[in-house]
C-alpha cells in the first residue's frame, strides 16, 4: 500500500510498498510505525512517527 502521511510541521512524507501499519501506546507519547519490505527482501524496516505530529495519513490500496 502507499501511505502519504501529512505532518503538523506543512512537510509530506509518502511511503510506498507499505506492508503493515501499527498503532503504538507508549507512555506518555504515543507512535505509528510503518513496516516496509528492507532492500533485501527478507525483513521488514520499520519507520516510526510521533503521533503528536501528525496531522493526516491517507492510505492507497493496491
Amino acid at each position: 500500500m502507499r501511505v502519504t502521511i501529512y505532518l503538523k510541521d506543512g512537510s509530506i512524507d509518502v511511503l510506498e510498498d507499505v506492508q503493515n501499519i501499527d498503532y503504538i501506546n507508549w507512555y506518555p507519547e504515543e507512535e505509528v510505525w510503518f513496516y516496509k519490505e528492507s532492500k533485501t527482501g527478507l525483513e521488514l524496516d520499520r519507520i516510526s512517527y510521533k503521533e503528536k505530529d501528525i496531522e493526516q495519513i491517507k492510505v492507497r490500496m493496491g
